[in-house]
């Protein structure tokens, strides 16, 4: 509620008699739980927190809380609270109760609901949540309350226990502070690995463009920085496999031909003679950031490390990843400091496919990912990817898949899955360490990722996930290919890691359906092994039924409008807004930043809607690009409005896909549900890189042509600039990175002969293009082809 509220300040009535010890509220909150209560807070209203003292009775829980939570504010870490379990079925029902009457005003992320006779059944069968109403008041309210001696006190043995129990609990909480609040990692020699035949997205500029953007906002001066060193044989042996180490050092010696072959027996991965050497800097430069953490010399960490790592296998490269950095870190911590839980978070949008086999029987490392997963046909499309994967043997419980199955993720859907799945988890689990897979491929703009968190966003993850582990949190990069996207997101969260005030998000009011589907999977799924999931799976009516009795009156917007016509002494009538000119009726409130709906009409047509343009606030007094970020390698060719107009298009929209501001943006809806739940794809007839489109050459389009890098043939694409054959994104992506590294648009798929325009994000049909389809059409079917009613 209070991230869709949205709110400019916020204010705590911070009374302290809930708290352990105090008589008068007989409850049991330690005062170590105050700061975790205000923690997310201070994540809203760009910090503006006031904390104002009501309540509290028992002196010592009383002072300890207040003091806990002015360290908060202060900056200071959440200290170490027990794991949270088990919760009362009383709160229970009162948090159902409340969820059902206030869901019609408020987002309640992945809540289920029923109606009528459904809602019944579920209610006899135990899934569905049974309101009640109870008021247990049995004297008649007095007319005077006393106000002296008429507090309540414990009994004598009852005020001793509780007084050795806040002992014990203020003895046994640490509140040390590291020396340093962030350190940080970045080192030139990871820039050797390098792709030396194509341009490829994974690029050296990725990690040295993060640190630019680090210098320019004065984050490396505030952070203490770490030294870098190499992982040695013996640690890399933690996860990998003696095999494994050896190829990769042999090939520091191989030619540019023996290279090519070993690259070829991996999917996706490319190799130089420097690549061993920088990826023994990725892995033990992060180790040297745990180090730093564990022995107190830094409260937290950002390892800037590449090669990325969350792909490799114990015996094998994978992904772009070399030796798996992360996993290497969690076992480094196990092994050299005697950690029992350590909490991943894999936010990067792949799934991280090694990380979770290298510990999916091992309880110490709760593995949560937040990735694409496209019903399994996102890389690296893995089953054991999906909702309903846990883990195995001892372990199980202890991997958590949310997958997304589209593309077009943001803030709204990765907060709600935060704040729903992650974060509950996290408690009951209690992490040691919190270390971070910080891919920023699923930010806006990314070409390979497709989805769309904001750099505010990232920081906001961040801000949550400090608050467990005392603060013991460690981002080490991942992937993340838009050079802009990923410089401002990680920046983010190092400036969450130091506590600046974060800026506010621009959330939608409800997150997308597909991914509430998924988080609604893995909450049923994964209800079975975390008792603050499972009490909160119960259907809930989806109408909130009036509950009127002698003590509460709830209400209804019909009561509430008569009561305000008797006031203005107008009934219902006589309400005539024409008779009264100066009567005004508000437009409804339309969200800053949103586009306003539009209802489709029958039949379907393409529907492009203008993309708000946002700024992103870094600091007071700075701003990224007018929010508009740009894709590195992609060059989206520049239209300008009277090219549109005289080319029979609409006028050009604001905005870009990963653009600069000179290049435009088109959102495009190209999904349209028909009556039989069927959808089909209605491609543009015009789009603005039509003119980069080239002749087909003299010899043709020949169907049969192998992918030019890995030569399959299984699904392959011809571009339509330089006629280079490549495989598809289901395959290892060759046509998709093609694209980014060239700045090519089009291509032609050999399956269906359809064509996709890259920086659009949507398939074509227009006149230009027919010249390539009935090439190879003839080619694929030896006749002649018949342009389609949507071309001109």
């Amino acid at each position: 509620m209070a991230y869709q509220f949205n709110p400019d300040l916020v204010i705590v009535s911070a009374g302290y008699d809930a708290a352990l010890g105090c008589p008068e509220g007989m409850m049991r909150v330690t005062p170590q739980c105050y700061p975790h209560l205000l923690w997310p807070l201070m994540g809203l209203a760009n910090g503006k927190v006031a904390v104002i003292l009501e309540g509290g009775y028992c002196l010592k829980s009383l002072a300890e809380g207040a003091a806990l939570t002015l360290r908060s504010l202060l900056g200071d870490p959440c200290p170490l609270i027990q794991p949270i379990m088990n919760p009362s079925s009383f709160i229970v029902d009162t948090i159902m109760n409340a969820t059902t009457a206030l869901k019609d005003y408020w987002s309640f992320g992945a809540i289920r609901t029923a109606t009528g006779a459904e809602y019944d059944e579920s209610v006899l069968t135990g899934e569905g949540h049974k309101l009640s109403y109870r008021f247990d008041w049995t004297e008649p309210k007095p007319l005077k309350y006393p106000t002296r001696s008429a507090f309540v006190l414990n009994e004598k043995e009852v005020f001793l226990a509780l007084d050795k129990e806040l002992d014990q609990l203020n003895l046994t909480t640490s509140l040390s502070v590291a020396k340093h609040r962030v350190g940080l990692l970045y080192d030139d020699v990871m820039l050797m690995h390098r792709n030396t035949t194509v341009v490829h997205p994974e690029s050296p500029e990725r990690i040295s463009n993060i640190f630019a953007c680090h210098a320019s906002f004065g984050l490396v001066e505030r952070c203490h920085r770490i030294a870098s060193r190499k992982a040695t044989h013996e640690e890399l042996r933690l996860v990998h496999a003696e095999e494994h180490i050896l190829k990769m050092r042999n090939s520091e010696r191989l030619g540019r031909k023996d290279l090519g072959n070993l690259e070829d027996r991996y999917n996706s991965i490319f190799l130089n003679n420097h690549s061993y050497e920088s990826a023994l800097y990725a892995a033990g430069s992060l180790l040297n950031v745990v180090e730093s953490v564990l022995t107190g010399e830094c409260q937290s960490g950002v390892a800037i490390v590449r090669p990325p790592g969350h792909h490799a296998e114990e015996d094998e490269a994978c992904g772009f990843c070399l030796f798996n950095n992360v996993a290497l870190a969690a076992k480094y911590g196990i092994e050299n400091h005697d950690l029992k839980r350590i909490l991943i978070v894999d936010w990067d949008v792949h799934h991280g496919n090694g990380i979770q086999h290298m510990f999916d029987s091992d309880p110490r490392v709760l593995y949560i990912s937040l990735h694409r997963y496209d019903y399994g046909s996102f890389f690296p499309s893995k089953k054991d990817a999906n909702f309903d994967y846990v883990g195995n043997g001892a372990g199980e419980g202890f991997t958590v898949n949310i997958p997304w199955n589209k593309k077009g993720m943001g803030d709204t859907e990765y907060l709600t899955a935060f704040t729903n799945v992650i974060m509950p988890i996290a408690y009951e689990y209690a992490p040691e360490l919190v270390l971070v897979s910080a891919g920023f491929d699923a930010a806006q703009g990314d070409p390979l990722g497709g989805c769309k968190i904001s750099p505010e966003g990232y920081g906001h993850m961040t801000h949550l996930l400090t608050s467990m582990a005392n603060g013991k949190v460690i981002l080490a990069l991942e992937g993340g290919y838009n050079l802009t996207a990923i410089s401002y997101s990680m920046s983010l969260c190092t400036k969450a890691l130091l506590g600046d005030p974060l800026p506010k998000l621009c959330l939608r009011d409800v997150a997308d359906e597909s991914a509430l589907e998924s988080i609604r999977d893995v909450l049923r799924t994964h209800s079975a092994y975390w008792t603050l999931l499972k009490p909160f799976q119960k259907i809930l009516p989806s109408e909130f039924p009036i509950q009127q009795g002698k003590y509460s009156i709830i209400p209804t917007k019909e009561n509430e409008i008569v009561e305000l016509m008797e006031k203005l002494k107008v009934g219902p009538e006589l309400v005539d807004v024409n008779a009264n000119p100066e009567l005004t009726i508000p437009d409804p409130p339309i969200s800053a930043g949103e586009p306003s709906l539009s209802i489709p009409t029958i039949p379907p047509t393409v529907n492009i809607q203008r993309n708000q343009r946002r700024q992103v606030q870094i600091e007071d007094d700075m701003s990224i690009g007018g929010g508009e970020l740009a894709i590195g390698a992609v060059n989206i060719e520049e239209t300008t409005e009277e090219e549109v107009i005289a080319a029979g298009g609409e006028e050009p929209l604001e905005g870009a896909v990963g653009g600069s501001n000179t290049q435009q943006e088109f959102s495009i809806q190209v999904f349209v549900e028909d009556d039989n739940n069927m959808f089909a794809v209605y491609p543009l007839n015009w789009c603005p890189h039509l003119s980069s489109v080239n002749s087909v050459p003299t010899t043709g389009i020949d169907i049969t042509t192998p992918c030019n890098d890995c030569h399959s043939t299984q699904e392959n694409w011809i571009c339509l600039i330089c006629y280079v054959v490549k495989c598809s994104r289901y395959i290892r992506e060759h046509m998709l990175m093609h694209c980014v590294e060239t700045g090519h648009s089009m291509a032609l798929s050999f399956s269906d002969l359809s064509i996709w325009c890259f920086p659009c994000e949507s398939y074509v049909d227009n006149q230009a293009l027919q010249e390539a389809k009935a090439a190879a059409y003839m080619n694929k079917f030896g006749d002649s082809y018949t342009p389609s009613n949507n071309a001109n």
